[in-house]
């Protein structure tokens, strides 16, 4: 059986939950993990860098995708995009 979730965020309150087993990047686990609601085990086999590659097609720019180009653009966006990831829908309901 696979579930599949609509988030990260999802992703790890399913983790918490029990329902499921899965990966996650440390940033993200490393908050459940120190909670007690999470437990961290070595996996054997798996890569620890994986590549992530994007595409579109360019006869069809528009002004949303020159948007989302100049925000992939930028020298910090790994940084933004992690100090975000690790938040659960508990967090984001009590406005932490």
């Amino acid at each position: 059986m696979m579930i599949v979730v609509p988030t990260l965020g999802a992703k790890v309150e399913a983790l918490c939950e029990g329902i499921a087993v899965g990966m996650l990047p440390e940033r993200v686990a490393e908050g459940p993990i120190h909670e007690g609601r999470l437990v961290a085990r070595r996996i054997v086999g798996v890569r620890e860098l994986t590549n992530c590659y994007l595409a579109w097609r360019e006869d069809k720019v528009g002004r949303a995708l020159e948007w989302w180009i100049e925000r992939l653009d930028t020298s910090d966006l790994a940084e933004r995009f992690l100090a975000g990831l690790g938040d659960t829908k508990e967090q984001q309901s009590s406005g932490q």
